[in-house]
């Protein structure tokens, strides 16, 4: 499940639904929110054709991550990230990392049996410690942290009920 952490500064915009979750940088354009909406039914090639509209080097800084698979045993990852963004995914196999800083277009790669991973987006611009991690299963927050975790919790042991001894 997808989890957040508001951001009051609105620096981040957040869509996700359907495998799919991308977070950019606002422009402060009054149709953005729009725009990044509509291009999530594109797919992949959709939302990088929204981003880079008005030029590949002058696209925002983004993380976009589409997973496959199931998300109890694991599932397929695909990521693209530009500008300062990271992207941490742990996986069967132990944790990795992915950044856009210092790339001049962006950077992309797969990862096979992610458990969870976490979007981290700028240097810090909300002064607040962290918070309470709010669900979201489809829809666009303002938001600079993000969690998926794909492998839920075991779940816990119903408690032993006492069965009544009989009379032999």
């Amino acid at each position: 499940m997808l989890s957040y952490e508001y951001d009051e500064s609105g620096d981040w915009l957040a869509a996700t639904r359907d495998g799919q979750l991308v977070v950019v940088r606002s422009d402060g354009s009054a149709d953005q929110a729009d725009r990044l909406w509509v291009s999530l039914d594109g797919g992949v090639q959709g939302v990088l054709d929204a981003l880079t509209s008005r030029g590949l080097f002058t696209a925002p800084s983004f993380v976009l991550v589409t997973w496959q698979g199931s998300l109890v045993d694991g599932a397929g990852v695909n990521a693209i990230v530009r500008g300062d963004v990271s992207l941490r995914l742990t996986t069967s196999t132990g944790s990795d990392e992915l950044s856009g800083a210092g790339v001049a277009t962006w950077r992309e790669q797969s990862f096979a049996s992610v458990n969870r991973f976490q979007v981290e987006c700028g240097a810090g611009t909300d002064q607040r410690p962290s918070g309470t991690a709010l669900p979201l299963l489809a829809g666009m927050v303002r938001a600079r942290r993000l969690a998926v975790a794909t492998r839920m919790a075991p779940a816990a042991a119903a408690p032993a009920v006492p069965v009544p001894a009989t009379a032999a």
